[in-house]
């Protein structure tokens, strides 16, 4: 390029200076957290073929990152590769679109096993990766919560026994029946459901389904009835971590007595390069879905937002709880 640049200056009559301005690219970075400094020349690369191999890795060591999910199999992965190449020093967690527990505590996993090591994170749609967002939808959620379930999840939070057999009392006593053309049927008691329309009810809920999360690797956000799981998928690991998270949902919801609406509980797909991979419930399999409404704003698969229009007067079931 320097020699092509100077023949070309000097057929077209410019005056070629004996020595051309050097520049230097080589830049110094100090990472927040770990306080450990690199110095060399900031270029991103692909783990494209010649690139992601081995032996690049070991001429390349003390300038780049091994990178890592943050399922288990990544972590056993993760620590063949820094075993096997002891100079690599830094390593680059994905982390699909937010910061779960599950993350939050592979994170801490990676730290105690590499003390010495820089940890950066990446967002994985940022970076042009495919990411699965499932929507799921629980069957009449506040309806359906039972009493005893969920008073055992109140008190394992450290509440007084007073303040629990309050609870308790607030939630019991009550009864409902059918009206059908004037005929009734008898008063039944009812066992489950948290009230809506009052203070009380959203904070009883999310205390029951504070530990849906347990066990999920991938992304999950929740709020109220509204949850969300999502990982990223360009590898085979990333998508049988997505359909174990789903199995690991159904089974929470079976043994707390909810049921997924499997009509309702759709896919999402992100990203350019997103092959659109497929997931079930149970024995059905999940629609995909070309947008889908997340607290109120439609996001589509290319990540535009847009506010749906709703008649005048109506609101959703959450925002009629929320603000009665």
């Amino acid at each position: 390029m320097r020699i092509a640049s100077t023949k070309k200056m000097a057929a077209s009559g410019l005056k070629v200076p004996s020595r051309l301005p050097h520049v230097d690219l080589t830049r110094t970075f100090t990472f927040r957290n770990s306080k450990q400094t690199y110095t060399g020349i900031p270029i991103i690369v692909a783990n494209m073929d010649t690139v992601g191999t081995f032996e690049m890795a070991v001429v390349m060591a003390k300038h780049v990152a091994a990178s890592s999910g943050s399922g288990k199999a990544d972590l056993d992965k993760l620590t063949s590769i820094l075993e096997a190449i002891p100079p690599i020093r830094y390593i680059c967690l994905d982390v699909a679109n937010g910061y779960s527990e599950h993350f939050v505590e592979f994170v801490k996993s990676v730290r105690a096993l590499f003390p010495h090591h820089t940890i950066m994170v990446t967002r994985l749609v940022d970076e042009g990766k495919a990411v699965d967002v499932v929507f799921l939808d629980l069957s009449k959620a506040f309806d359906a919560v039972p009493h005893s379930i969920l008073l055992d999840r109140f008190s394992s939070c450290g509440m007084s026994r007073y303040t629990v057999r309050w609870v308790k009392k607030w939630l019991n006593g009550r009864a409902q029946r059918v009206a059908v053309n004037g005929a009734t049927a008898g008063w039944q008691p009812v066992t489950g459901s948290v009230p809506q329309g009052s203070i009380l009810g959203p904070v009883l809920f999310n205390i029951f389904i504070h530990d849906m999360e347990a066990g999920v690797e991938c992304t999950i956000r929740k709020f109220a009835d509204d949850t969300k799981l999502g990982a990223a998928v360009d590898s085979l690991e990333g998508q049988e971590a997505l359909q174990g998270d789903l199995n690991r949902l159904e089974h929470w919801a079976i043994i707390n007595g909810m049921k997924l609406n499997k009509n309702k509980c759709q896919i999402l797909y992100l990203g350019w390069s997103n092959a659109g991979h497929k997931y079930k419930l149970g024995e059905e399999w999940l629609e995909r879905s070309p947008a889908e409404r997340n607290l109120g704003v439609l996001v589509d698969s290319r990540l535009n937002m847009s506010q749906p229009w709703q008649p005048r007067g109506q609101t959703t079931s959450w925002g009629a709880s929320n603000t009665a």
